[in-house]
């Protein structure tokens, strides 16, 4: 989950949004190639810092410049899309989960990211949205990991 209770130091989400608007969780997982196929690595081994730091400057370049993304937690990312409608939130959504997925790391590293999302409205309370965006996020490691799933 995005660990809401313990932040990482110094680092909350960015506000909700004024208007319509969407939260997309993330959390990255690591794998090390074996012959054909992705096996699922150690998460302190293969996402430390630099692993962090590249998922980090994926989200960032594949974001709206008035778009906002932070590192919630342990290895959790959010991501504040706003304005954005459910067709924005898809495509943006896809478009970050795919540019980490297809990103070259290092000694056959790869990344995947499970992305859960909700779409906000005027007048919701941050804290559903975040719970909202964290269920969706949970259903998506649930369901087989490297997809998005929206809430509700």
């Amino acid at each position: 989950g995005l660990g809401l209770a313990a932040p990482a130091p110094g680092v909350g989400p960015p506000a909700a949004p004024a208007g319509p608007g969407s939260w997309l969780a993330a959390e990255p997982r690591g794998t090390v190639e074996v012959g054909d196929v992705l096996v699922p690595a150690a998460t302190d081994v293969f996402l430390g810092d630099r692993a962090l730091v590249n998922v980090a400057g994926l989200l960032k370049a594949g974001i709206r410049p008035y778009d906002h993304a932070a590192r919630w937690g342990g290895d959790e990312f959010l991501v504040l899309l706003s304005p954005c409608d459910e067709t924005t939130l898809q495509q943006i959504g896809e478009r970050l989960r795919l540019s980490i997925e297809q990103a070259n790391l290092p000694e056959g590293r790869k990344i995947t990211v499970s992305v859960g999302s909700c779409l906000a409205q005027p007048g919701d309370q941050l804290e559903k949205l975040l719970k909202s965006a964290d269920d969706a996020l949970y259903e998506a490691k649930a369901s087989g990991r490297n997809r998005m799933i929206k809430a509700g």
